[in-house]
């Protein structure tokens, strides 16, 4: 299938039905100004598809999404949806038999034939995994013109208080209305101010806001639709902005002629009220759709919470964290970012002898990444406990991992494993940062050699270790990419070169803890302000007298 052509109107909907409305009013917007049977024939082909997607192509383990593109060319809509479902081809579907009855008649399966019947073309595709549905509809060619008794009988059929009725009385009053052209961006109506007029939208498309802000996602008012109705019916002053999204032509009423002229007439009233209630319903369906939404994320704050909490409670705490083992100084802190994410470290006992360190770094974030934090602790504890790590550790660790990860998570994770009483130390590395070492004061400098992919995606992986021993004095860093990832309000990134000078700037005799506030407040200058995207966290260690 060719590409869509440019430009291009874009919208996305989340793959549930409460994306209905919000897909009804970006159609008004994009049809503004096409032929009203080429716009009938769009929305229920767009409706009848968006609807098939959601009730057949939902994925079942996540949300999903449904991504429309519209572009008209060479008298053609061209419309293409993709979503992340599961395979669904509507073009497949065998039509279904007419009925010989209406006793034999069925609900459903007709809406495949209505988009075969009103498009010109209809094709679909699986591709990337995900299912791709594209419509033609010939654009119909625009009403001819109403015979008019002077050049300024407007053609008032697709007005919509006025459909159904012809009335001369109707041309007499536009005829001696006012007549407004407004160019893109620019207001109609202002919010909180008097008005006596309806105004009728003849061409072009329109917004309304409660504010000012044009960045404020406002409601669509399409080309038929009235306006400053309300104003009119109960004499209150305007509720909202209303801005011209392209060039308009409005015909303004002003309310005497309305109530004296246009109101008598049969099936004005009935029509302007259809239209105030049509608001009304689109105008609560929002906002119970928007309180959902708020109470959704309310409760999702509150998990997030919960888990956060849970994170942090899992961690060890203390300053040194080995107290009954004056060998060694060791300090962690864990900077969480405002969103759950997946850091962690560790600090362990193996044996009277050997303890173990370690910081990793989950991907994602929320609810994913904290639970996944929680299992790869709980294992690297059940697996480094009571028995010295060898070459096997971190490939058996990856291989539970592995296990039901059907979410595809993965972490990476630097583990330390000290003798107290040699200074021997085994470093193994899954994918993470290598840490920092500085030898009898001098500067840090990375430790490499200990190689490793990041656990939790292929079970047969190979990781190398790396030995080496050390003297008293001795710190070592690690950290997580929170750190050397952190950027300023220019995006610019914190990197190795300035970690290193932050941490060389820190007395070799200052206490870890000391260390580690050090280079956070190194960050946090850097940042200069810039909200902080990721976890940090950050372990040091130093070796002492056996």
């Amino acid at each position: 299938m060719d590409a869509v052509p440019a430009p291009t109107a874009r919208l996305v909907l989340s793959n549930d039905h409460a994306g209905l409305a919000e897909l009804a009013e970006w159609l008004a917007r994009f049809a503004g100004g096409l032929p009203e049977q080429t716009v009938f024939r769009l929305n229920l082909v767009l409706t009848e598809a968006v609807t098939n997607i959601m009730d057949h192509a939902r994925p079942t383990d996540s949300e999903g999404r449904i991504e429309l593109a519209c572009a008209i060319a060479d008298g053609q809509i061209v419309v293409e949806l993709a979503d992340d479902g599961p395979p669904f081809d509507p073009t497949a579907q065998a039509p279904k038999p007419i009925p010989a009855s209406l006793a034999e008649a069925r609900p459903g399966g007709h809406g495949i034939q209505l988009m075969r019947h009103y498009t010109s073309r209809l094709d679909y595709r699986r591709e990337d995994h995900r299912n791709r549905l594209r419509m033609t509809l010939p654009v119909d060619p625009p009403p001819e013109a109403r015979p008019a008794g002077s050049d300024n009988t407007l053609d008032y059929r697709h007005i919509q208080i006025f459909q159904g009725i012809a009335d001369p009385r109707i041309d007499e009053v536009l005829a001696s209305s006012r007549h407004l052209h407004l160019a893109a961006g620019e207001r109609l109506i202002e919010a909180g101010q008097d008005n006596h007029y309806l105004y009728l939208l003849f061409d072009g498309r329109m917004e309304a806001r409660l504010s000012s802000e044009r960045s404020e996602k406002g409601i669509a008012i399409a080309r038929g639709e009235a306006i400053g109705e309300l104003s009119i019916l109960d004499g209150q002053r305007t509720s909202a902005h209303v801005y011209a999204a392209g060039e308009c032509d409005v015909v303004a009423v002003h309310e005497d002629d309305f109530w004296q002229r246009l109101a008598p007439l049969p099936g004005v009233l009935r029509n302007l009220t259809r239209l105030v209630t049509q608001r009304l319903r689109t105008s609560s369906e929002r906002m119970l759709h928007t309180l959902a939404e708020q109470l959704q994320y309310e409760h999702m704050k509150k998990e997030l919470a919960a888990a956060r909490d849970i994170q942090m409670g899992l961690l060890p705490h203390g300053d040194p964290l080995f107290p009954q083992h004056p060998e060694v100084e060791v300090h962690a802190h864990l900077l969480p970012a405002k969103e759950v994410g997946g850091d962690l470290y560790d600090a362990f006992p193996i044996d009277d002898e050997h303890l173990l360190v370690a910081v990793g770094d989950v991907s994602g974030k929320g609810m994913p990444a904290a639970l996944f934090m929680m299992r790869t602790v709980t294992l690297l504890r059940s697996q480094g406990r009571g028995r010295l790590p060898d070459e096997q550790f971190l490939p058996t660790l990856n291989h539970l991992l592995c296990e039901g990860n059907e979410a595809d998570m993965f972490v990476t994770l630097c583990v330390v494993v000290l003798s107290v009483r040699t200074g021997r130390l085994v470093l193994f590395n899954g994918g993470h940062p290598p840490p920092l070492l500085s030898r009898a004061g001098g500067p840090f400098e990375a430790v490499t050699g200990a190689k490793g992919a990041l656990l939790g995606i292929m079970p047969e992986v190979r990781f190398q270790s790396r030995d080496l021993t050390l003297a008293p004095g001795d710190r070592l860093v690690l950290y997580s990419d929170g750190v050397t990832e952190a950027e300023n309000p220019q995006r610019d990134m914190m990197g190795q070169e300035r970690t290193q000078a932050d941490l060389d700037e820190c007395p070799a005799e200052a206490p870890m803890a000391s260390l580690v506030a050090s280079l956070i407040e190194g960050v946090n200058l850097f940042a200069a302000g810039a909200e902080q995207s990721d976890d940090i966290t950050i372990l040091a260690l130093r070796y002492r007298e056996a």
